[in-house]
């Protein structure tokens, strides 16, 4: 149907897509082309010109006015594939605000089936309905025809941003950018269109295969609450994050000078090695790594190969050979270039004028609220959930990228983050009596699960642990236990000469002093071995680890990790069990529903995925549903006071100082607190208040 004898409806619901000059929604990107189907499959596609120097859409007015008055109809729900897309460049491009039901076919595929390879919209079609979808296929050829005319009268090509071989971001051409070309070339030409209009068109058809779908597998209930939570997501992602453009330039400029004297460090040494030596290729590392010092090289030890059996020259490789300075130099020129590709740098190119700050800039990142498989969110430009904290990340070269980012002027930030949530969730649904007590004592469960697998007087692996501990099974010199070794009469040749039991002997008398608490035991001599395996083997449980994982986290050999397990499952046997029943049922159903009636999809080979899909699916709709109730609370209240992020399990709320009251925080800490049932433990949460920097958190007390 031609767009001119197109009539929108006053009522019901009609799929509507639009066809953009590029993806930056905040960067002048725009729509060129609308395209409508409503419920009789009548359809339309408006599109209009580029101008082909400037890339400015050239809208027909009248048309526009239409197409604005019914996407503000409220009385029409619209229906989109990846709304928050559409709908925020429409209004950016053209102030129109979209009003009435919004759906999306991707929210509704994502609650049908959660391990999708793909949620493209093409994909969804080719899997569920049997088209062939070759439209868009056409388009692109049309495309490149007519920016190979394009090139020829200098038009600007469309592109976006990407980081080039030498680590530095660049503009590069993309062919979808410019899919208003052909058009433009040839006025006749309909590929566009007829793209348009088969998207609206698998809209709509999709639509109805998932709302039949709903009714089979019991999950509409999950994509409503998607739906809501959808408001919320585009309302943070509208305010933004203040971002502080002096910070970004001082961190460039010391990350650029830094990686260059590191690259010149680890460079000269290669150079013995390797004539014209690059230090981004993995075999010119291996040879300055492993190469003998006759040979130019360092001579390390290698303890890590490929399957293959050639030397690994990955973090986990090297780490061992920190204190070696030109591995610690190649260390810091990778973090170095990471801390300039994946922040700063990235930071600069995505800025844009703060409009609640007329000096200011910020940045609005996309969140996604249906990313992973579990349903947790995920983030992109910039991934704020993965912004470098120097103060706890594991990096051995650690980039403090969260320095530019802060409260706007007048304002500050308080981060409400769930304590230990997933360990807490976990605790839960495993029924584990000896965690579940500890959370009901108030005890700090990573604590209480050490000494519950490595104390206690009479267990065997507490006497392991304690002779590891005092250096006594040959893993130390004894310099760190020196005067323990002393005031034990002990020495660096008659330890190699004590029996099994001489050694649990002593074991016995250090830990009876501490009423066979390993974990105060090794505090005392300044050691924490226990509780790091202790928590690193209740992650590794909740992600479906097995001893090759504890092995790679806690650097220890395999049949040391063996027997970590075996002590830790026969401290915790519930554990044990609750695993394996999952596990069986994801395998025999092809899903699990956790604790908010989530249906995940679990793919049978990886059953053992349901531990971590349970804890961390149950985890993510807690965070999702507080994101409501506090959206909600805080629009009731109408203080000046915004969600801005979703950082895993905390939430960033930008407050006007004079509205930070401390009632409304503890309102805000009980709401989240408030899982309306959903555990049989409590989810507390602490408070951190940012005054500048996002850096500097500091503890609330309420």
């Amino acid at each position: 149907m031609k767009a001119s004898s197109f009539r929108f409806p006053k009522k019901g619901i009609v799929a509507v897509d639009t066809e953009t000059t590029g993806l930056e929604v905040w960067h002048g990107d725009e729509p060129f082309a609308f395209s409508f189907c409503d419920e009789e499959g009548n359809t339309a596609c408006f599109e209009w010109p580029v101008d082909p120097w400037t890339r400015v859409v050239i809208p027909n007015q009248s048309e526009l006015d239409a197409i604005g008055e019914f996407l503000e109809n409220e009385k029409v729900d619209k229906v989109f594939h990846n709304a928050k897309f559409d709908v925020r460049i429409i209004e950016n491009a053209f102030g129109i605000t979209t009003r009435g039901g919004i759906h999306d076919t991707m929210f509704m595929a994502h609650a049908c089936n959660s391990l999708e390879s793909s949620y493209g919209l093409k994909e969804l079609c080719v899997k569920y309905l049997g088209l062939d979808a070759s439209e868009q296929d056409l388009l692109k050829k049309a495309a490149i025809r007519a920016r190979r005319e394009a090139k020829k009268q200098g038009w600007t090509l469309g592109g976006r941003w990407k980081v080039a071989n030498n680590g530095e971001w660049k503009y590069e051409a993309e062919i979808p950018a410019d899919y208003w070309m052909p058009r433009a070339v040839d006025p006749e030409d309909r590929h566009c269109a007829l793209y348009a209009i088969a998207d609206v068109e698998y809209t709509m058809l999709l639509r109805a295969f998932f709302k039949a779908a709903f009714e089979d597998l019991g999950v509409e209930h999950v994509y409503e609450r998607e739906r809501e939570l959808w408001h919320v997501t585009y309302n943070m992602e509208t305010r933004g994050v203040r971002i502080a453009l002096d910070r970004v330039d001082e961190g460039i400029e010391t990350l650029r000078a830094e990686r260059k004297r590191n690259y010149d460090l680890v460079t000269k040494a290669g150079s013995k090695v390797v004539e014209n030596f690059n230090l981004e290729a993995g075999a010119h590392i291996r040879k300055l790594a492993y190469n003998d010092q006759s040979r130019g090289g360092l001579g390390l030890k290698c303890t890590r190969y490929t399957e293959k059996g050639t030397p690994q020259t990955n973090v986990d490789a090297l780490i061992p050979h920190l204190d070696n300075p030109v591995i610690e130099a190649l260390f810091k020129f990778r973090a170095c270039k990471k801390g300039l590709v994946d922040y700063f740098q990235k930071y600069h190119v995505l800025r844009v004028p703060d409009p609640l700050n007329e000096s200011g800039w910020c940045l609005h990142p996309d969140f996604n609220q249906v990313g992973p498989a579990t349903g947790r969110y995920s983030c992109r430009n910039p991934n704020l959930q993965n912004v470098a904290n120097a103060l706890t990340t594991r990096s051995p070269m650690p980039i403090q990228a969260r320095t530019p980012f802060g409260p706007r002027p007048g304002y500050r930030w308080y981060c409400i983050d769930y304590s230990q949530l997933e360990v807490r969730v976990f605790a839960d649904v495993s029924r584990e009596p000896a965690m579940l007590q500890a959370l009901v004592d108030g005890e700090d469960l990573h604590t209480a699960c050490t000494n519950k697998a490595w104390g206690g007087e009479g267990n065997l692996a507490a006497l392991r642990a304690a002779s590891h501990a005092l250096e006594l099974d040959g893993t130390g010199d004894g310099s760190a236990v020196k005067e323990l070794w002393e005031a034990f009469g002990l020495n660096a040749t008659n330890v190699r000469k004590l029996k099994s039991a001489e050694r649990d002997a002593i074991a016995d008398q250090w830990l009876t002093e501490f009423d066979y608490d390993i974990v105060d035991a090794e505090k005392s001599i300044g050691k924490k071995t226990s509780r790091a395996k202790a928590k690193m083997i209740l992650f590794a449980k909740v992600f479906g680890g097995g001893p090759n994982a504890i092995k790679d986290l806690l650097n220890c050999t395999y049949e040391e990790a063996q027997q970590f397990l075996w002590d830790y499952d026969t401290a915790f046997p519930k554990i044990v069990d609750y695993i394996n029943e999952l596990s069986r049922k994801a395998r025999a159903e092809g899903c699990i529903v956790n604790r908010f009636g989530r249906r995940l999809t679990v793919n049978p080979d990886k059953a053992y995925r349901a531990v971590n899909y349970m804890v961390q699916g149950s985890a993510a709709d807690l965070l999702k549903i507080s994101m409501i109730r506090c959206a909600e609370y805080l629009k009731e209240t109408g203080l000046d006071a915004h969600l801005v992020m979703t950082i895993h399990d905390e939430l960033v709320f930008e407050f006007r100082r004079i509205h930070a009251r401390k009632e409304v925080l503890r309102n805000l800490c009980r709401i989240m607190e408030d899982h309306q049932g959903a555990f049989g433990v409590e989810t507390p949460v602490e408070v951190d208040n940012v005054i500048e920097s996002w850096n500097e958190k500091k503890g609330v007390e309420l």
